[in-house]
């Protein structure tokens, strides 16, 4: 082995030793370093994506036609979280001929846009659950978690929130595209569909809980029409809930 391989070898040794006596001294597990690094990284696209979407948002303003145009067309790829936000600006443009050109663009984009940060896909996710919810909510995006434990969440979320979650490195696999499917393949009796329903509309709880409404009328004292009960209880409870009515 010559000596300049050899120089290559050491090097590359010493790197990885310094990181390895840093990652120990700072005592914070891989996992966690790498969870870290992954915000750090989707912070860094967040200031990159606004920044760019502040651009447009002045150029859609202009009432310019090559400099609105340019930028419209440049929107019309826009395929992220917040491109929604700034077709406002393209839509409300002051003018009509500018604005009706939006309109007609925006058309062919509405749905896909409206479909990946609102309508959510049923993914297992390898983060806690605060992690899911934190992100969503810096995000501004919703998410309905359906179970978790420390290391898994099962979650309704929208494309753009899986999209953000594989940018911070966080495994995730789709199990469903829809809420729809999984419905459908819960009621043909797909074992892993009814294995992920959440507690919240399993059979149990729906037998649990039940709604009754009671209408009690206040205004006036009189004997209950036929096919209404009367009232139950004694004449103090009915003065106080009188009172508090008042």
């Amino acid at each position: 082995m010559d000596n300049c391989a050899l120089n290559r070898r050491l090097a590359v040794a010493g790197i990885v030793l310094a990181a390895s006596v840093l990652l120990l001294a700072s005592g914070a597990p891989p996992a966690l370093v790498s969870a870290r690094s992954g915000r750090s990284a989707n912070l860094a696209i967040d200031d990159e994506r606004r920044a760019r979407h502040a651009e447009l948002r002045t150029h859609l303003a202009s009432t310019h036609l090559a400099e609105f145009q340019h930028s419209l067309t440049a929107l019309s790829n826009l395929d992220e979280l917040g491109a929604l936000d700034t077709w406002r600006v393209a839509l409300n443009n002051p003018h009509p001929q500018l604005r009706s050109e939006a309109w007609r663009k925006y058309r062919a984009v509405q749905a896909d846009l409206t479909r990946k940060q609102f309508v959510p896909e049923i993914a297992r996710i390898d983060a806690p659950a605060d992690e899911v919810l934190r992100l969503a909510k810096s995000s501004s995006l919703e998410v309905t978690i359906w179970s978790a434990t420390d290391t898994q969440t099962i979650a309704a979320a929208p494309p753009y929130l899986i999209e953000r979650l594989r940018d911070a490195g966080t495994p995730v696999s789709v199990i469903y595209d829809s809420v729809v499917a999984w419905e459908g393949a819960r009621a043909a009796g797909d074992v892993s569909a009814q294995a992920i329903t959440p507690q919240y509309l399993s059979p149990e709880s729906g037998s649990a809980t039940q709604i009754r409404i009671a209408v009690i009328d206040l205004a006036e004292r009189s004997a209950p029409a036929s096919g209404y009960s009367d009232w139950f209880g004694d004449e103090s409870s009915f003065e106080s809930i009188t009172a508090m009515s008042c």
